[in-house]
């Protein structure tokens, strides 16, 4: 198995949030799929020790508002 050493990390680190390409398009969301987006943070923040503060977090949290949004 290959290990990363610290400066790799820090690197993927990095690149792991998605681009912002300012890009948009309209989609049909279904409340199933904000219950998805929800566990996959809830299980990213509970089981496996992300924090609040990981960006990835932040972004499905702001997800999930954009989605809520769409229904009112």
């Amino acid at each position: 198995m290959y290990k990363m050493n610290n400066k790799e990390s820090k690197k993927n680190e990095q690149q792991l949030p998605l681009a912002n390409v300012g890009r948009s398009v309209s989609v049909e969301i279904e409340d199933r799929d904000i219950a998805t987006i929800e566990a996959l943070h809830d299980l990213l923040l509970d089981a496996h020790g992300y924090s609040l503060d990981f960006i990835t977090l932040k972004r499905a949290r702001e997800l999930t508002a954009k989605m809520y949004k769409a229904f009112d």
